[in-house]
Formats: C-alpha cells, sequence, structure tokens
C-alpha cells in the first residue's frame, strides 16, 4: 500500500486582530473622516439657511415690485393712526400698518391681509389676529437662532386690558429707509393734517421707505440695481432684553420693518445698544448681510467689524433728541427745524464726512452727497 503525503505550503500562523499601532492609525483615519463629513454637513447646513433667506428676500422684493406696477408707487414704510375713540390730538397717534402688511396679497397672504383694519392702530385689539399670524418660514431667516415669537402684554394694546397677552411673531426682514432715522407725522384730523415740518422731513427721508412714503420706480435715477429695497436682520445681534419689543412684523416703525443704513451692518455680540442693534442691518450669514435691490436682485454686503468700532454712536441727551434720534455718531449731525425733536429733527453729513457705499446704494437718487447737501 502507498502511503501518500500530503504536501503543502507553510502560511504561518494566522494573525488574531490589528497591531496597536494599526488600530490607531484606523481610529485616526476614521476620526479625520468623520471631522471632514462633519464640516461638509455643517457648511451644507448653513448653505442651505442662507438659500432659504435669499429665496425669502426675493419673494418679498417680487412682492413688493409687483405692488409697485398695481398701484404706481412703492407701499409707505408706514401710516400713522388715531388710537380708537380718542380726539384727533398727537398724543392719539400709534402706529399704523408696515410695509409688509401692504404686500400680503402679493405673498399669496389675501387671508392676512383682509382680516386688517387698516382704520385702526395696527398694534390694536381687532388686529391681535394679524399681530400673531404665523407665516411660518417666509418672513423667518432659519439662521437667526434667536427668532421666535413674543407674547405681549395686551395693556400695551391703545384700549387693552392688562390680565392676559397676545402672540406677536416677527419678521427677520426690512425695508430700507435710508441713511438717516427721520420721523414726523402726517394725518388728517392732527393739526392742519401734516406735522408744519412734514414736507422738510420727507425731503431728508432718502430711501424708498418712509413714514408716509409714496416713492415711485420712476424716482430711482442711478438705477434700480443700485437702490436698496430691503435688508435682513437678526434677533441675535439685540440685547436679549430687547427682543421681545423688536422686529414686529407688522408694525412700520424704525427696529421693526424699517432699517437704517446710518450704522454699518454688524454681527451678533457686537455690544451696540439696543437702539441702535435694532436699526441696523444684521444677520447670522458667517460675516456676511444679505440685501434685495430694486431690481429684484440679492447681493451680500460684506459685515466689516472694525467699522462698528470707527462709528461707536455717541448719545445726545435725551431732552434735546429723544428715542430713536438720541443717537448719531462722529459723520453726522441732528438738526432741529421746529421745537420738537422728536418729530422735527433732520440729519446732515458734517463737514468733510462721506456716506459709505452702502449708504449711497439707500438713496433712491444714488449720489454720494456732499456736507452742504446732504439731506436736502
Amino acid at each position: 500500500m502507498c502511503h501518500h503525503r500530503r504536501f503543502g505550503h507553510s502560511l504561518g500562523t494566522r494573525r488574531a486582530g490589528l497591531t496597536l499601532v494599526e488600530l490607531a492609525f484606523l481610529i485616526a483615519l476614521i476620526a479625520v473622516a468623520f471631522l471632514i463629513a462633519s464640516k461638509w454637513t455643517f457648511r451644507a447646513r448653513i448653505d442651505q439657511r442662507r438659500a432659504a433667506c435669499l429665496a425669502n428676500m426675493r419673494s418679498i422684493a417680487l412682492a413688493t415690485l409687483n405692488y409697485e406696477h398695481s398701484h404706481g408707487s412703492f407701499q409707505p414704510g408706514m401710516i400713522w393712526s388715531l388710537e380708537p375713540n380718542a380726539a384727533a390730538r398727537e398724543s392719539a397717534l400709534r402706529t399704523g400698518a408696515g410695509a409688509l402688511v401692504g404686500i400680503l396679497p402679493f405673498l399669496d397672504q389675501s387671508q392676512a391681509y383682509a382680516s386688517t383694519n387698516f382704520d385702526l392702530p395696527i398694534h390694536s385689539p381687532p388686529n391681535t389676529t394679524v399681530c400673531g399670524w404665523d407665516f411660518g418660514p417666509a418672513f423667518a431667516c432659519q439662521a437667526d437662532s434667536a427668532y421666535m415669537a413674543s407674547a405681549i402684554d395686551n395693556a400695551l394694546l391703545p384700549g387693552g386690558v392688562a390680565g392676559a397677552s397676545h402672540r406677536v411673531t416677527k419678521s427677520s426682514y426690512a425695508f430700507v429707509a435710508g441713511p438717516w432715522v427721520a420721523n414726523t407725522w402726517k394725518i388728517q384730523g392732527v393739526g392742519a393734517g401734516e406735522r408744519s415740518s412734514f414736507p422738510e422731513i420727507a425731503r431728508n427721508q432718502l430711501g424708498l421707505f418712509n413714514i408716509h412714503s409714496n416713492v415711485r420706480l420712476a424716482d430711482i435715477t442711478d438705477g434700480t440695481s443700485n437702490t436698496l429695497l430691503v435688508g435682513e436682520r437678526s434677533l441675535q445681534a439685540l440685547p436679549e432684553q430687547a427682543r421681545r419689543n423688536s422686529f414686529w412684523w407688522f408694525s412700520g416703525n424704525h427696529g421693526d420693518t424699517l432699517m437704517t443704513t446710518m450704522f454699518p451692518p454688524i454681527a451678533p455680540g457686537t455690544g451696540y445698544p439696543a437702539e441702535i442693534a435694532a436699526l441696523a442691518p444684521s444677520s447670522q450669514h458667517d460675516g456676511l448681510v444679505q440685501f434685495a435691490y430694486a431690481d429684484g436682485s440679492v447681493r451680500p454686503a460684506t459685515i466689516d467689524p472694525d467699522a462698528t468700532g470707527r462709528v461707536k454712536p455717541l448719545p445726545v441727551p435725551r431732552q434735546r433728541i429723544p428715542h430713536l434720534q438720541g443717537f448719531v455718531t462722529p459723520q453726522y449731525d441732528a438738526r432741529p427745524v421746529g421745537p420738537d425733536p422728536f418729530w422735527d429733527t433732520v440729519f446732515q453729513l458734517k463737514s468733510g464726512s462721506r456716506f459709505t457705499l452702502l449708504q449711497r446704494l439707500s438713496t433712491r437718487a444714488g449720489d454720494d452727497f456732499s456736507s452742504s447737501d446732504a439731506g436736502l
């Protein structure tokens, strides 16, 4: 009997697992891959939020242009109303509807528009449903981590009763009033129908939207692609205690749906007082603030961190220039044109100062005004 010997190749001893060096290398590779994936995921999320914000601004800009085409002029930035059942006097003046309310039918929000009582102050008991109307993400920038509705005491309403509250929703977008915060009133039955300084203050309102404004596309002399229509703001840029009472979507007040380029675009954490942070453009888009222009385009502006320090607001005594006009920067002068600083103040550049590029873009004339003719 023959015995066959089985021959084979010696393969050596099979290893039970990875060495410590190999395991450490593998873990390092996984960690790097995870970091790369996280970075791209985070970047994609940021880009997605910015794209959604851009789409919102385009919709608002298109609705505004459609309004102008239908009515022959842009909607007013804000209208004044009288407190219900009050005598026609200055103390009874209340904020009327802002520019977002006017374009609701062009945003497929006809129901909210029809629910608005334009004969009464926009923030009054009959309009509380409108104040809290939920527009979903249409008026909200997804990047603003502080964005949320507020519960407001009913006692703050004209004729409101304490003990209950109503819902107030916000807007991340505001219409550009120009480089100044110019306030006045024009309403039938108060005084002669308008304050005596109204014509001069109206000339000081250089942007497309302001108090009882009725600007036309034809009034833009430097091209619609060079004229700001709408800008964005972030509640995160405001001091926390001021967020509840700012950026109300229905109100045409400065700090709600009117903004100014009097101060440069700011980022959260700048430290501006609430009166200024509520007026200035701001965002959380990695050093960029987006603006819609009068041609319907949306383009970003860079937030210059050094600009904030250069134009730190200087407080002016409240008894001379109260409220929002109580802050000017070293480049500007506040000039009284009547007895009441709140209603009768216009602004102008100081000698040797010039508008920034963003400020020039916020004027409908588009000119770089000299100190002798700025604001006139």
